[in-house]
Parts: structure tokens; C-alpha cells; sequence
């Protein structure tokens, strides 16, 4: 065999191996896609499935209750008001937070209030301070009954509202450390006009 023969066979090799070395990575890369796509479509598959399960919003607090309507909207925040400023207390103001109650309350229950300044102004720094965690209506019997005054001369029946607020207090006495505890306030409040005044305070 002539060095040229073996020149062209060896040349006929390499491109052969070429050629089959070319084919075997396009298939390879045809393969591969093929396999992209198709873990792409699972995945699309997976998410279309998951987003179907899921609903639009997730309800976490439970099923909320009826929206108020005017009236007792004015009696939610009547209570809360009332409630919140009642319940706080600091020896440095003593009867400040009775004095911001009187055009919350009945001219009976803010001269009641009154009387109790005298017995909190005890020796020592003393303050709590209040705030409404909730406010239940328990009730209310809403009507045009007026002015308590005039409903009172001509014995109509006043319109009333039941109401329990949960409050969280902060108790502070003298250095010690502050006392945080949750205390109920039962409010019962008449209408009078077009406001809700308590007229009675309790706790529970």
C-alpha cells in the first residue's frame, strides 16, 4: 500500500468519526430538549393543579361577623370611648380622664363618677391605662325616643344598648414593675337625641 493510500483512508476515517461524533450530539441536544419540555409541562401541570386547590383568599380569623349599621356603629364607639378613657387612670391627673367623660355620659352617671376622684387620690404614684380588645352589643332597642328628659316627662321607653368590652390594663404602682391584665366593663347606654350616653358602668 502507497503512503498515499494510507493518507486517503486515514482522512476517510476522520470524517467518518466526525460525522458520527456530530451525530450523536445533535441527538443528544433533541433528547435534552425534549426532556425540558417535558418537565416543563409537569411543572406547568403541578402549578395549574395547585392553583386550582387553592382559594382566592384564605379565610384565617374564621367567618367575620355582619358589618354594624349606623346605630350601632355609634354605640360600638361610644362604649370603646367611654370605656377606654374610664378605665385609665394616673394620681399625677387625678379626675382628668372623669372630666373627658361628661359628654359621654348621662348627667346622672358623670356627677356618680365625680364622687369616686376624691377616693382615688391615695398616697404614691398609682396609674393603669386601658385599652379595648372587643366590644359585644348584646343587645339594643333602637327608636326616636328623643331627649332622655323629654322621654322621661311622657313616659316613653328610652332606647337602650347592652354592652360588655374586654379591655387589657397596665397597672403601675409606684417603682414595682408594671401588671398587665384583662378586666370585662358591663356599659348600658340610652340614646338621647342622636348620641349614646352610658348611663350605667360596671365591672365585672
Amino acid at each position: 500500500m502507497t503512503k498515499k493510500n494510507i493518507i486517503i483512508i486515514v482522512s476517510i476515517g476522520v470524517v467518518i468519526i466526525g460525522a458520527v461524533t456530530a451525530l450523536l450530539l445533535v441527538n443528544e441536544k433533541v433528547l435534552t430538549g425534549n426532556n425540558q419540555n417535558q418537565n416543563n409541562n409537569a411543572n406547568q401541570q403541578n402549578a395549574n393543579t395547585n392553583n386550582a386547590q387553592l382559594p382566592s383568599s384564605v379565610d384565617v380569623e374564621g367567618p367575620a361577623k355582619p358589618a354594624l349599621n349606623s346605630a350601632e356603629q355609634t354605640i360600638f364607639f361610644s362604649a370603646r370611648n367611654f370605656s377606654e378613657r374610664f378605665s385609665s387612670f394616673s394620681s399625677d391627673s387625678a379626675g382628668q380622664n372623669i372630666n373627658e367623660l361628661k359628654s359621654l355620659t348621662t348627667s346622672d352617671l358623670f356627677k356618680k363618677l365625680q364622687t369616686e376622684i376624691t377616693k382615688k387620690s391615695a398616697g404614691g404614684f398609682y396609674s393603669v391605662s386601658s385599652k379595648a380588645l372587643k366590644v359585644d352589643i348584646l343587645n339594643s332597642n333602637d327608636s326616636e325616643a328623643g331627649s332622655a328628659e323629654a322621654s322621661s316627662e311622657l313616659g316613653r321607653t328610652l332606647a337602650e344598648a347592652n354592652i360588655i368590652v374586654s379591655l387589657q390594663r397596665n397597672e403601675v404602682k409606684d417603682n414595682k414593675a408594671p401588671f398587665v391584665f384583662n378586666q370585662n366593663l358591663e356599659l348600658k347606654l340610652i340614646k338621647a337625641g342622636d348620641k349614646w350616653l352610658v348611663s350605667e358602668a360596671n365591672w365585672q
